[in-house]
């Protein structure tokens, strides 16, 4: 018998790909496919200024009946657009359904957006996020609806910066949030270590080092090649616009801004989140939340979502640190799925809950 080809296996391995991934579909029966059209709801495309400089974002409403509630997106780490290169869209669609509307931006230097997302505090990113409000409660439609804010991950140092003031929005709803910034970067690393296979003591040293690098790069005056220089050989390296932007928020910690809530918070973690320690955070985000002595109605609900993501994705099948570290026929497997990739009860808790405060404010 003649031998495969190296071209002619690759063929034989996509195709079987293809037809494994038929096969889950048929098996599941998966349409999420129309949870990435947005088509059948109205897209108004709002732009808004902050800190001198002009950002774009489309408001998104429900295209059958008034909407209840509105929402900002608030996004997490990295160059995002609106959609997150459209992995919102499933998100954005189920609220719609809810008739919740949903405001969403683009970061700074991004998309349509001027400016420089690395540029930023999160002093800047919760002032922004509250020039966003403004200028959606400016709208016709708006006017007069309950407004809140829905930030993932990295937000959970701006949200509760708007959380203390009452005017700034009505309810806060936080998903994959940390606590400390200089915490979260342990796990982080930890996490990801064990998983490529390291031995305990190396990943002791890698992050003792880390903690050595962090205490030098909160000194005044710490230049990039300082940074440069102190590397470990064969280690990632930040760019500079990167470095300053690390320098400016590693001493990010929510507590003290938690402390002062005056306005409903819902608060999400995923069981199995890769990036940030959700059982710890849990805990310390229910002895701060408890002990803040908040008027009655401003509740601080905490959900743990058993075998979720940091983003609330079902975890045996899209546990990833990093979303570019997805294979390929992962993200198809996602497309495919829609609102049926959140984990179990996710989506119905976030949408219930929502819902719940708008009622409230009525």
């Amino acid at each position: 018998m003649a031998a495969f080809s190296g071209s002619k296996v690759k063929r034989v391995l996509l195709l079987a790909c293809a037809v494994l991934v038929c096969g889950l579909v048929a098996m599941l029966g998966l349409s999420g496919l129309g949870d990435f059209d947005l088509s059948e709801h109205r897209a108004l495309d709002v732009g808004f200024a902050h800190d001198g400089v002009r950002l774009s974002g489309t408001l998104y409403s429900p295209g059958q009946a008034p909407a209840l509630a509105a929402v900002l997106l608030v996004h997490g780490d990295g160059p995002q657009d609106r959609l997150s290169g459209g992995a919102y869209q499933p998100l954005i669609n189920t609220l719609l359904d809810h008739r919740i509307a949903v405001y969403t931006w683009d970061k700074p230097g991004i998309g349509h957006s001027g400016g420089n997302w690395l540029d930023q505090t999160m002093e800047d990113r919760a002032q922004e996020a509250a020039a966003a409000g403004v200028r959606v409660r400016s709208l016709p439609d708006m006017a007069g609806l309950p407004l809140g804010t829905l930030g993932f991950s990295q937000a959970g140092w701006v949200l509760p910066k708007l959380a203390r003031q009452a005017h700034a929005a009505d309810f806060h709803v936080l998903i994959g949030a940390a606590l400390n910034w200089q915490s979260q970067g342990a796990y982080y690393s930890r996490t990801r270590m064990e998983r490529a296979g390291h031995e305990p003591q190396e990943i002791a040293r890698a992050l003792a080092d880390q903690a050595a690098r962090n205490k030098r790069m909160a000194q005044p005056g710490y230049s990039y090649q300082a940074y440069l220089s102190g590397l470990p050989k064969g280690s990632a390296i930040m760019s500079e616009d990167r470095f300053g932007f690390v320098v400016r928020n590693m001493g990010a910690d929510a507590t003290k801004d938690l402390e002062s809530v005056v306005t409903p918070l819902l608060i999400m973690h995923g069981g199995e989140d890769l990036n940030i320690d959700p059982h710890a955070n849990q805990r310390q985000y229910s002895a701060i939340l408890r002990a803040r002595g908040a008027p009655a109605d401003a509740p601080a609900d905490i959900l743990m979502i058993e075998k979720a993501t940091h983003g609330l994705l079902k975890a045996p099948l899209f546990n990833y640190q990093l979303a570019e570290e997805m294979p390929v026929w992962k993200q198809g497997l996602f497309v495919l799925s829609g609102r049926t990739a959140y984990a179990e009860g996710a989506l119905s808790a976030l949408t219930g809950w929502i819902l719940d405060q708008a009622a409230a404010k009525h």
